[in-house]
């Protein structure tokens, strides 16, 4: 079966009879073949307001397809997030037209004339009128724009060719089919002059250079480039135009590796940079090491560098090595790639730049950059054409950077991470709950999926015994390298690199206190309540994504996380930095810092009780609250809600530091427990002594405070509203009593 798209989307020699969104689905498909179209993707494209059935219909459509196309089912077939057209033994159009033209293009830089135009006519041949012809809507505008691009960079490689090999005529030909729907295109105005004055229609020529100049100066305000202005020079001194050898063309991307789980974020950008004058012209990807940036970044790249013809510019910046990449280096390196001599070394920074601008001013160029340290590095690379674009990836948010697409690359969903461990395997061959366990423990992190995935391909060791290792947090990350893929080492880099010395001890504390999320003031307290060199630490560390921020709480407080190999990561540099007294303190200045919240929260309810007393006959103290932190005071039930998770974390943090739980003479301190948090289950109580750690259970009734509050008139107890009746008690004491619980 042969598909057509560069014109009426049909089968060849087939007649199909198809239904409007039955076209257009196939159209997608085909488009993207053997590659993953997700059904979100194709959900929004066919509706522009989606139903509630909308996937109900997708699959519909897809049934029909297979019915009409091949039953089999072996045309299109089902992925987790979407469907695939596998073309194996099929033709496209498309893929046929683009392999044709790049052979094209290896015989014009081998010189091989006649070979190259033999190439090059039967790719254009392929075309019946514009490109997906019978399909209206943005997503087929775009696309139809994109492949035009294509065809128009295909006939201008015909037309080298053809001046090559001395047929003006042919030029001439090929050059007026092209302009009649590009007229501005300068590459086929300066193929049409030189085809001109050598066929000896010189005057014909200059006056053609006049009328695009004077329409470029009256449209947009801009000279000829300087291609077309040395063409024009050298007719005005009656010489012979430069020689009609093709301009460079590079094509500089590294080799792109199959991606999972990327194909939304992915399909998003390739419209964006497939627009004929992409806005905004530069993509930032953004996110922490092994995220898959730059495998992201090369696979974009890899997918639109047919709609830039002038060639593709690809640099390593080296922003987390100690020695990143001057830019002007880069500049030097981008010059020679596109058949410009580089500067001597003593020329001025500024002549260096305005040459590299000029070289670029007029093409349409994709410019990708991996691994920017900060925006100097980046900003004068970017390309000053509105017609060419940049991709670019950091560890950094590169605030600085305006007008910019900024997309954190975020990590794998649990599905999609479960699919990559089965790389190279048959679905079934891996335990799903080994699996899932993997997964999670890796964080979903790809880089560490892809170790794990390596170590199962070698056949050394078995998923249950990589679970078992990973299991073991003191040799996690001993686990997560192979090669030259090493999680501990990613994580390094920008903890070494990158960070000042109170954002590395921020962040081995943060570890240590083993809370999953925490509020902003946390990091405050942790560098002995420094509030504004807190607020400076955990910029950096978000900046460069080694924290995360998860949203806002109940309490409307802005909170964070650490992934659980970064936190894994740091609390290997704890115990390498930290003095063990200094851990302790960490954890004590942490569980004394909510509990004085929770005091303050507890004191805004209004109950009346009287403080807690325990055994020994020692009060509650009331911990210590942070400075200039009043939400727990202002909103003590939303406040419990958003801590109750963390004031947990604690606990067991502390009950796991301190074996002996009960002491009769230890101090204790109490918090109270949420709205929504005591209704059904009862909540752990932290008590912190001088030098020790107990818990017990708080439900109504039984802790001693809910009994000291007087009974209503008619003799029922009256329980606060925070402490549920009904929740099953787990405390063994009678009420007023301290119970121990281990």
């Amino acid at each position: 079966m042969h598909f057509r798209v560069l014109g009426p989307v049909e089968v060849a020699g087939e007649p199909v009879a198809l239904g409007g969104r039955e076209r257009l689905v196939l159209s997608m498909l085909l488009i993207n073949a053997d590659r993953v179209t997700s059904s979100d993707r194709l959900i929004d494209t066919v509706w522009p307001s989606p139903p509630q059935s909308a996937r109900q219909q997708l699959h519909n459509i897809i049934a029909r397809l297979r019915r009409k196309l091949d039953a089999t089912g072996a045309l299109i077939v089902t992925r987790p997030l979407g469907y695939q057209l596998a073309l194996t033994d099929h033709g496209l159009d498309l893929h046929e037209f683009r392999l044709q033209v790049a052979r094209g293009r290896e015989y014009l830089r081998d010189e091989q004339y006649d070979d190259a135009r033999s190439e090059l006519d039967a790719a254009l041949a392929l075309w019946h009128g514009d490109a997906l012809a019978d399909l209206s809507g943005d997503w087929a505008a775009a696309t139809r724009e994109s492949l035009h691009r294509e065809r128009v960079a295909a006939g201008e490689t015909l037309a080298q060719a053809q001046l090559a090999r001395h047929d003006h005529a042919g030029v001439l030909e090929t050059v007026h089919a092209l302009l009649a729907a590009d007229p501005l295109h300068e590459g086929l105005h300066d193929l049409r002059l030189r085809a001109l004055a050598r066929s000896g229609r010189r005057t014909e020529a200059l006056s053609a250079y006049q009328d695009l100049r004077r329409q470029l100066v009256a449209e947009f305000g801009v000279e000829p480039g300087q291609d077309l202005q040395e063409t024009h020079s050298s007719l005005l001194r009656d010489g012979d135009p430069p020689s009609a050898s093709p301009r460079h063309v590079p094509r500089q991307l590294p080799r792109p590796v199959a991606l999972v789980g990327r194909d939304d974020l992915l399909a998003q950008l390739t419209e964006v940079l497939r627009a004929p004058e992409p806005s905004p012209g530069t993509v930032l990807l953004v996110g922490a090491g092994g995220i898959g940036k730059t495998s992201l970044a090369v696979a974009l790249a890899d997918r639109v560098q047919n709609a830039y013809p002038d060639g593709t510019l690809y640099a390593e910046l080296d922003g987390t090595s100690p020695d990143p990449r001057d830019p002007d280096e880069i500049i030097d390196r981008f010059l020679r790639a596109l058949g410009a001599t580089a500067p001597p070394a003593h020329v001025a920074r500024d002549e260096r730049l305005a040459l590299y601008r000029s070289t670029i001013a007029n093409r349409r160029v994709l410019v990708v950059l991996d691994d920017a340290l900060d925006e100097r590095q980046v900003r004068d690379l970017l390309p000053p054409s509105p017609r060419s674009a940049a991709i670019v990836t950091s560890r950094h948010r590169l605030a600085g950077l305006a007008g910019v697409l900024r997309r954190n690359v975020p990590t794998l969903s649990t599905e999609v991470a479960v699919e990559l461990l089965h790389a190279g395997r048959d679905a079934g061959e891996l335990e799903p709950r080994l699996a899932r366990s993997a997964v999670q423990l890796c964080g979903r992190l790809p880089l560490a999926l892809m170790v794990v995935a390596a170590r199962l391909a070698s056949g050394v060791v078995g998923l249950s015994e990589v679970v078992d290792h990973l299991s073991e947090e003191h040799i996690r990350l001993d686990e997560l390298a192979i090669g030259d893929a090493d999680v501990r080492a990613s994580i390094a880099l920008s903890y070494d690199g990158h960070l000042s010395g109170p954002a590395q001890r921020l962040l081995r504390r943060v570890a240590v206190a083993s809370v999953t999320t925490w509020p902003a003031w946390f990091a405050g307290v942790l560098l002995e309540d420094d509030v504004p060199l807190g607020s400076r630490s955990l910029d950096e560390l978000v900046d460069v994504h080694l924290v995360e921020p998860v949203g806002r709480d109940a309490a409307g407080q802005l909170r964070f996380t650490l992934h659980p190999l970064v936190a894994a990561f740091a609390g290997e540099r704890a115990a390498l930095e930290e003095d063990p007294s200094r851990v302790t303190w960490c954890r004590r200045t942490a569980a004394m810092a909510w509990l004085g919240l929770a005091s303050q929260a507890d004191d805004g309810f209004g109950h009346g009780m009287r403080p807690v007393i325990g055994p020994d006959g020692a009060t509650v103290p009331a911990g210590v609250p942070p400075r200039r932190v009043t939400v727990a005071a202002e909103q003590p039930s939303a406040w419990f809600d958003a801590e109750i998770d963390s004031i947990r974390d604690l606990v067991h943090t502390l009950s796991a530091m301190v074996r002996s739980i009960w002491r009769p003479r230890s101090r204790c301190v109490r918090t109270g427990t949420s709205s929504s948090a005591a209704r059904s289950t009862s909540e752990r109580v932290c008590c912190v002594g001088s030098s020790t750690v107990r818990t017990r259970y708080c439900v109504g009734g039984s802790c001693g405070r809910c009994s000291t509050r007087p009974p209503r008139p008619d003799g029922t107890p009256s329980w606060p509203s925070w402490h549920s009746r009904s929740s099953p008690s787990r405390a063994n004491s009678r009420p007023g009593r301290w119970s121990r619980s281990r």
